[in-house]
This record gives C-alpha cells, structure tokens and sequence, in this order.
C-alpha cells in the first residue's frame, strides 16, 4: 500500500494493509 488514510492508517487502494505513516501536512504517505 502506497497511501495511507491520514486518521486511520489504512491504505485507500483497497489492499486493507495497515502501514506506517509519515505525517506531513496533506497526506499520509507511506516513506
């Protein structure tokens, strides 16, 4: 998973892996 859902740490592609997020303004995205 390459996105993760910014709240809840679940990626929105659908893979339903959880991952760990680097919190920048807009968007958590997976380093």
């Amino acid at each position: 998973a390459k996105w993760c859902s910014l709240f809840v740490g679940i990626s929105e592609d659908g893979d339903g892996e959880w991952c760990m997020m680097e919190m920048d303004e807009r968007s958590g995205r997976k380093s």
